[in-house]
């Protein structure tokens, strides 16, 4: 297990260094984005979007530990579905506790000595899509998945902007969602590189994306804990240590309130826009 305590990870700790002392060299540090999405937007589970920023460099040594990480297990992935009900290559875990938690300690002592700064969106899926479709702000916000992605995202730019740091140079995400295209058209909306779409697990196993196998852990962690986070109930121990690395200060967690909130300001805003004729789109008049 990791050690606990007070700490910034290498990642949190370099960003500080350059803006304490030499912000100005913070913009030629290369950052890329790692995310994937888990849960449902038809059912009353949360919708989350969750991921990692780091700098190209802390991503090779990333890729090399977590290999050997991998080697060392002898399984081929970390693919969360599968590993929490030991099924595929976790199927020889069944029941083995200690095999289990060595593998995951291993996992969490990676994403923090390589310095990876995570962000997270946890949303009620059910929750914000009544809310959306009743203030007629579809258009503006698509669904569950494309809200908790900007909101993701949008944690990241203010991340590298308090810290004097240039936005990440690629998003990476997880390939294979049908809204891929919509969430295309909203990152060039706002201006942000056009997200690449690979996968995480590959029949090639030199082809997989070994950061998206993290963003995959975080996401699955997230989806499982938002409940309990909101309640601040115990945590399961994953998420707990995740919290434990003070990533939460990066994590957009969202009761019903808070959307209906967020949803009423935005409508204000469409109204007003409609008024001064910048904007084309619905607005709820009533």
């Amino acid at each position: 297990m990791p050690n606990s305590g007070h700490f910034y990870s290498a990642m949190e700790h370099l960003a500080n260094a350059l803006y304490l002392s030499r912000w100005k060299e913070s913009i030629w540090i290369v950052l890329t984005f790692y995310g994937d999405a888990s849960g449902s937007e038809h059912d009353g589970t949360s919708t989350v979007m969750a991921g990692f920023l780091n700098s190209a460099s802390n991503w090779r040594e990333f890729d090399l530990q977590w290999s050997e990480m991998l080697a060392k297990h002898e399984v081929p992935y970390l693919h969360m579905k599968e590993f929490a009900h030991s099924s595929g290559p976790f199927e020889k875990w069944r029941g083995r506790t200690h095999e289990r938690n060595a593998f995951i300690n291993d996992a969490l002592a990676i994403i923090e000595r390589t310095g990876c700064v995570s962000f997270a969106s946890a949303i009620d899926s059910v929750s914000f899509n009544e809310m959306a479709i009743k203030r007629n702000l579809t258009k503006v916000y698509k669904n569950a998945y494309l809200f908790a992605v900007q909101d993701c995202i949008s944690c990241v730019c203010h991340w590298c902007m308090n810290k004097q740091m240039r936005d990440p140079a690629e998003y990476i995400l997880e390939a294979g969602d049908p809204k891929q295209g919509l969430l295309t058209e909203v990152m060039k909306i706002y201006n942000l590189p056009e997200p690449i779409f690979r996968r995480k697990i590959d029949k090639d196993p030199l082809r997989s994306i070994l950061p998206l196998q993290a963003a995959d852990f975080l996401a699955y962690e997230v989806s499982r804990g938002h409940a309990a986070i909101l309640a601040k109930k115990e945590l399961r121990y994953p998420l707990k240590e995740f919290m434990r690395m003070h990533y939460s200060e990066n994590w957009g967690v969202h009761r019903k309130d808070d959307i209906e909130i967020f949803l009423s300001s935005s409508e204000n805003a469409r109204r007003l826009e409609a008024l001064l004729g910048k904007w084309d789109g619905p607005v709820t008049l009533d």
